[in-house]
C-alpha cells in the first residue's frame, strides 16, 4: 500500500536545499516536492520494532539499532541512484547530479 502524506509548500519552500538551482514543481506535475525527472528511492523504518522492554514501565528506543538502520538504509538507497539505467536522458543526468532520498518513520503510534 503506497504511503500518503501532507506537505505545506510554503513551509517547504525555504527549508529546500536545492532551491538555488531548481523550484518545486506544481502538484499537477509531480507527486514529490522534488523535480519532475529526478528518481528517488523512498524508504521508512519502523519505530515499533525498537522499542526495548515494551511490557514494562521503562520502555525506551533503542538508538544504538537505530543510527544503524539509518547508515545501512541510506545507503541502500543512494546505490540504486547510483547503478540503474535510466529510460529516459533527463532521469540519467538528474541522478549523479543530486542524491535524492526520502527516510521517514512508520510506528510512532505504536511505539
Amino acid at each position: 500500500m503506497p504511503s500518503l502524506g501532507l506537505i505545506f509548500i510554503d513551509r517547504i519552500k525555504p527549508a529546500k536545499h536545492l532551491g538555488y538551482c531548481e523550484s518545486i514543481p506544481p502538484p499537477t506535475l509531480a507527486s514529490s516536492p522534488c523535480h519532475p525527472m529526478a528518481p528517488v528511492c523512498w524508504a521508512s523504518i519502523n519505530l515499533a520494532k525498537l522499542v526495548r522492554h515494551p511490557l514494562r514501565t521503562t520502555l525506551a528506543l533503542d538508538m544504538v539499532e537505530l543510527d544503524r538502520l539509518v547508515t545501512t538504509a541510506v545507503r541502500l538507497m543512494t546505490t540504486p541512484s547510483i547503478c540503474s539505467r535510466f529510460p529516459l536522458v533527463a532521469q540519467a543526468q538528474e541522478a549523479p547530479a543530486k542524491r535524492r532520498i526520502g527516510l521517514g518513520v512508520t510506528g510512532l503510534a505504536d511505539a
